[in-house]
Order: C-alpha cells, then sequence, then structure tokens
C-alpha cells in the first residue's frame, strides 16, 4: 500500500487554526508587557517630575526671606516670594522675587522672576528697589506680574488643582511662617493624577522691611483653586 504523501484539507485547517490561536497569544502576551513596560515608564517621568517640583518649591520657600503674598482671584492664585536678599540692603529688589502664579483656565503653573543679567541687577536703576511697607502685598504681586522686565516659565502643566496654606509659627516671638503647597498633576490615563506635597519654614525679615499684608496677623491664609478649562 502506498504511503500518503500530503495532509488532508481538515489536516491543514486544523494547523493553520493552532497557527493562529498560537499567534493570537504571543501578540497579546507582547501587547501586555508593551504597556506594562509603558506604564512603568509614564510612572519614572512621572515621578522625576514631581520631585524635581516637589524640591524647587521646597528651596524656594525655605530660603526665603518673606512669605510676600498669597491670595486668589476669579482667574488665579498668586503666591509670591521674596527669595533672598542678595543685594545685601534693606530693601526688595526686582531680582530677588520669585512669583508662582498657578492659572484656573490653563491649569498651569508658572514661575515670574526678573530676567535679568547679573550686570543688569547690579544697577539700582535696573533692579528696582520697593518701598514694602508702603504698598498692599496683593496690589505689588500683580504689579510684579505685569511688569515688561518679568519673565514666566512654566512650572508645570495639567495642574487640577492648587492648594496653598500659609501659617504663623506656634511661637508668637518667632516670625517664621509654615507653608504647605498641593498640587494635583494630572498623569496619562494608565498613572493617574500625583500629588505634589511641600511644606517648609520661610524665614521672616526684620520689621524695616515688612509687608503691609494680611499674613502679619495670626489668623492662617490659604487658596484653594481648581482646573477650570475645558
Amino acid at each position: 500500500m502506498r504511503a500518503r504523501a500530503g495532509m488532508t484539507l481538515m489536516e491543514l485547517t486544523f494547523a493553520l487554526f493552532s497557527l493562529s490561536i498560537l499567534g493570537l497569544a504571543i501578540a497579546s502576551l507582547m501587547a501586555a508587557t508593551g504597556d506594562a513596560w509603558q506604564t512603568r515608564d509614564d510612572h519614572r517621568e512621572q515621578s522625576q517630575s514631581v520631585r524635581a517640583i516637589s524640591t524647587q518649591l521646597t528651596n524656594w520657600v525655605r530660603q526665603s526671606q518673606r512669605v510676600v503674598a498669597l491670595h486668589s482671584s476669579a482667574d488665579h492664585a498668586d503666591l509670591l516670594l521674596w527669595v533672598d536678599n542678595d543685594q545685601f540692603n534693606a530693601e526688595v529688589n526686582l531680582s530677588e522675587l520669585k512669583l508662582l502664579s498657578y492659572e484656573r483656565a490653563t491649569g498651569k503653573l508658572t514661575l515670574h522672576t526678573a530676567d535679568l543679567t547679573d550686570t543688569q541687577k547690579l544697577l539700582p536703576g535696573v533692579n528696582v528697589a520697593f518701598a514694602p511697607a508702603t504698598v498692599s502685598s496683593t496690589a505689588f504681586a500683580a504689579t510684579f506680574r505685569g511688569r515688561p522686565d518679568t519673565a514666566g516659565y512654566d512650572m508645570a502643566v495639567d495642574v487640577n488643582r492648587f492648594k496653598a496654606t500659609v501659617a504663623n509659627g506656634p511661637d508668637t516671638n518667632q516670625p517664621y511662617k509654615y507653608v504647605n503647597l498641593e498640587l494635583w498633576i494630572a498623569g496619562p490615563d494608565r498613572v493617574g493624577d500625583q500629588v505634589v506635597m511641600v511644606g517648609a519654614w520661610a524665614r521672616a525679615p526684620d520689621s524695616a522691611v515688612d509687608f503691609v499684608n494680611d499674613l502679619d496677623g495670626d489668623a492662617t491664609e490659604s487658596v484653594d483653586v481648581t482646573y477650570t478649562g475645558p
């Protein structure tokens, strides 16, 4: 009897079906592995970004000579810090300020600083000195943001919520302010939101450079602003 030299149609169909099942399983495994790697990468990138933002904010608060203003309006919230007295005088110079603004409509946290060179910082007519004891801190923040020689840089985007609290220390003889900041930053769908939490003490200068603001009292100042964009 002559041996069979090929496959029957049923055998061929079964072989192709088996191969398709195996291929589908391999493809599903590869897709799951790819998603797991992407999720891990997303987590790592967002964690690095959150860590960098937290470190910057903490350092600025800790070295601040003064929490100048904390307030919110219909479209944004402001936290104005007198970061360092680098001119070694009893005045608040333009180059010594950092303004953190959160915009409700865009969900962006923006850092406003004076865009001055090292040479310009030494020029009194350019590196303007302010008389804080004669100006409202809220108006001062708005004036600083609107100056043509200040520039804004986005520190964080897709911020769903900005919450800040400034409180006096437990000892009334120690004029330090405790600053607590919380940012809810939206991540990729597979990661979700992450919260940046910063808590640090800000120093305070002597009364010769004190600002006229509500933060001088015993009450805690707080703002809580939520993203309202599309």
